[in-house]
């Protein structure tokens, strides 16, 4: 999974997806951070919920648990978590976990997990990472596995 976090023109991250839903304009902003050398990604609402997903989507198999983990620092809400498909790229929701965060500049990120357990319908997922409600999220360190 490429979490480099390069930044690549507004609000596109190489290897990643701005999720353009028209309901969530104004659009968020989504940036490049760093922590000790390890690049992240930033991203501020303006009220709405600001979505990044991961362009690649990761074929599952019925029973696998994917487990999606980050360290996350900033002020606000939002999540971590899966956008989940079925055949033909039939959408069969979100799935995650929600992150709050309250932190000075520069403090530590805290660690985030989200589990999903893949049910018969689902064929592929891919990552999301958002920030909500005026949030402000940084993300680092972001892994994908399968158990």
């Amino acid at each position: 999974m490429d979490a480099r976090f390069i930044v690549d023109g507004e609000r596109e991250v190489r290897g990643w997806s701005f999720n353009k839903i028209e309901a969530y304009k104004p659009f968020g902003d989504v940036s490049a951070s760093m922590l000790d050398g390890v690049p992240g990604v930033k991203l501020s609402s303006k009220g709405k919920p600001v979505t990044i997903y991961h362009s690649v989507p990761f074929k599952v198999k019925p029973g696998e648990t994917c487990v999606l983990r980050a360290k996350v620092r900033g002020n606000g809400a939002g999540g971590i978590g899966f956008f989940a498909y079925g055949q033909r790229w039939a959408w069969k929701g979100s799935h995650g976990t929600a992150v709050k965060a309250g932190s000075a500049a520069g403090a530590e990120p805290c660690p985030f997990e989200a589990r999903f357990v893949v049910p018969d319908d689902v064929e592929t997922v891919r990552p999301t990472l958002s920030a909500s409600g005026g949030g402000e999220l940084e993300f680092f360190d972001v892994s994908l596995e399968k158990e």
